[in-house]
């Protein structure tokens, strides 16, 4: 027999009921409820059992209707919605929101060392062991393992660098919930800049340094060229669309041997580091491209306005001719027409 206090300790689900019920009868298991008298076994007991299991399904929704919309207005009104705070903030016990604690220094700090000494991730995480920055979890006053403050990880420098809630607002369920900004507007636009470089420039364990690594672009898709090297040896440059899954994707470029390409144009960069005069004299002839360029674009403005004055003068004219216009109306556009040319 299965003992309960009340039905709704048991089940907020009319169908679960019902289902385990059936499964409790075909074992030859009885229930009863130590407060509700009825019985499993006549039609009149399972009726009133069924309408106590729907009361306890409705009360259930009701109250979880309640609570999402108490959340919703709290997310609405700027509060913290539950868990511990990012580095850096603390929650006001009065407000309920996010307040900047004085490891908010230490965000900055982490920020400048990205842009200003473009150091990598990793770089950054071992300062700050080295130099025994104070981790959330020393803050808290929590034992660790290892009985040594500032053991800062990768994951943890990463998300001081990419969180918005460092930028001035975090999202909760779709939500965006303004919060105190601790990284100024221009300094994390940099780092986002220096983010991308050093995941560009990032070895990734390779066997191999591709000297062209992100220099080459396909002129049929745009996509930049990656190295890749087979089991023997071979190396080649690659369009990125190649490496994709989706065939519809793949662009069909080809792809440049290393061995070909590579001494190519460390030989030009050489010639041109040894001959400082041909990097003056093509920055000459571009800016002399430049320019005409410029020029060529001017000339093609005036002439297009000198073609539309033409234009307009032939439509008076026509008009004219066939007499859907007078002499005098037609002298007026005529005289301005002149004047701008």
């Amino acid at each position: 027999m299965v003992l309960v206090y009340k039905i709704d300790r048991f089940f907020r689900d009319v169908r679960q009921l019902l289902e385990t019920l059936e499964q409790l009868a075909q074992s030859g298991v009885g229930f009863v409820s130590a407060t509700e008298p009825f019985e499993t076994t006549t039609p009149v007991g399972r009726f009133l059992l069924t309408n106590l299991a729907s009361v306890a399904e409705l009360e259930r929704s009701m109250i979880s209707e309640r609570c999402e919309g108490g959340k919703m207005k709290a997310a609405q009104a700027g509060k913290w919605m539950g868990g511990k705070p990012p580095y850096g903030f603390r929650v006001d016990p009065a407000s309920k929101q996010l307040v900047i604690y004085e490891e908010a220094e230490v965000v900055r700090m982490v920020h400048r060392w990205l842009v200003e000494e473009r150091l990598s991730v990793y770089q950054i995480q071992q300062r700050l062991n080295t130099l025994k920055v104070p981790t959330q979890f020393d803050a808290a006053g929590k034992p660790k393992r290892q009985n040594r403050v500032g053991w800062w990880v990768s994951g943890q420098v990463y998300r001081l660098l990419t969180k918005s809630v460092y930028q001035g607002y975090y999202t909760w369920r779709g939500i965006r919930i303004p919060c105190p900004r601790i990284v100024p507007e221009d300094l994390w636009e940099a780092g986002r800049r220096q983010l991308e470089k050093n995941r560009a420039n990032a070895r990734r364990r390779t066997r191999r340094i591709y000297l062209l690594k992100g220099l080459i672009r396909c002129s049929l898709c745009g996509r930049l060229y990656v190295g890749k090297t087979l089991r023997g040896g071979y190396t080649y440059y690659s369009c990125a669309s190649s490496s994709r899954r989706e065939a519809p994707e793949k662009c069909g470029s080809r792809t440049l041997k290393a061995r070909g390409i590579e001494p190519l144009i460390w030989e030009t960069v050489v010639n041109f580091l040894q001959n400082p005069d041909l990097i003056v004299r093509q920055f000459e002839e571009q800016q002399g491209e430049a320019m005409a360029d410029t020029l060529r674009q001017e000339v093609e403005y005036v002439e297009a306005g000198l073609a539309r004055l033409r234009e307009q003068e032939k439509r008076l004219y026509d008009g004219f001719v066939g007499a859907s216009l007078t002499w005098i109306t037609l002298r007026r556009p005529r005289r301005k027409s002149t004047q701008n040319g």
